[in-house]
C-alpha cells in the first residue's frame, strides 16, 4: 500500500512539474554579451537564458533573429529589467528564454535597433552557437 501511494505521489508530482509555465523554470545555461560568438553545449530539455544589455528608453531594443531551425525553441517574449535611477537613458537588461528542443546545432542570432528603422544597420549584433547534445 505504500509503495503504491509513493508511486502515485510521485506521478502527480512529476505531472505538476512538467505543468510549470516555462517562464518559471530554473536557467540551466545563462549567457551573456560576453558569450557571444561562442559555441555552448547544452543537453535536450535544458532552458537557456541570454541576458542582454538594452536602453529601452532611447528606442533601442533587442530583436531575435528567427529562423526555421527548431533544435531551440524560444519560450516567448523577452522580459526587460530595467536598472535602478530614473532618466532617458537609463540602462537595462533583456533577458531571453529558450529551450533545448533536441539534438543539433542552431545559432541564436540577435540584432540592436531601433525597431521601427529597418533600413538601418543594426548598432550591434549577438549570435550564440548552441549545439545540443
Amino acid at each position: 500500500m505504500r509503495a503504491a501511494l509513493a508511486a502515485l505521489l510521485c506521478a502527480l508530482l512529476g505531472a505538476c512539474s512538467t505543468l510549470m509555465p516555462q517562464s518559471t523554470q530554473r536557467a540551466n545555461v545563462s549567457l551573456t554579451d560576453a558569450d557571444s560568438g561562442t559555441d555552448r553545449f547544452v543537453k535536450a530539455g535544458d532552458i537557456i537564458e541570454i541576458s542582454l544589455p538594452a536602453s529601452r528608453t532611447t528606442g533601442f531594443a533587442w530583436g531575435f533573429v528567427a529562423d526555421a531551425a527548431t533544435t531551440v525553441v524560444s519560450l516567448g517574449q523577452p522580459q526587460y529589467v530595467q536598472d535602478a535611477g530614473s532618466g532617458v537613458g537609463r540602462g537595462g537588461v533583456e533577458k531571453w528564454r529558450f529551450r533545448a528542443n533536441r539534438a543539433g546545432t542552431q545559432t541564436l542570432r540577435f540584432e540592436y535597433r531601433r525597431p521601427a528603422d529597418r533600413a538601418t544597420p543594426p548598432s550591434r549584433t549577438a549570435s550564440f552557437n548552441i549545439r545540443v547534445n
